[in-house]
């Protein structure tokens, strides 16, 4: 699914870039690879402050 957000990232469509990589993420929040392609394309659209919020896994500890 993350796939999906390559495109539009590709042909400067960053917006909606973030907006598919979202969608992967909020699918499956532990897949890497999804985090990893919003954080890209948090990154593509120039926004490092996004790409630092960008939700990451994170295990938690007892």
């Amino acid at each position: 699914m993350e796939a999906l957000s390559r495109e539009p990232a590709r042909v400067g469509r960053h917006a909606g870039a973030v907006e598919s990589a979202l969608v992967a993420v909020s699918a499956e929040p532990l897949r890497e690879s999804a985090q990893r392609a919003l954080i890209e394309a948090h990154l593509a659209q120039g926004n490092l402050i996004g790409a630092m919020r960008a939700p990451t896994t994170r295990t938690a500890t007892s």
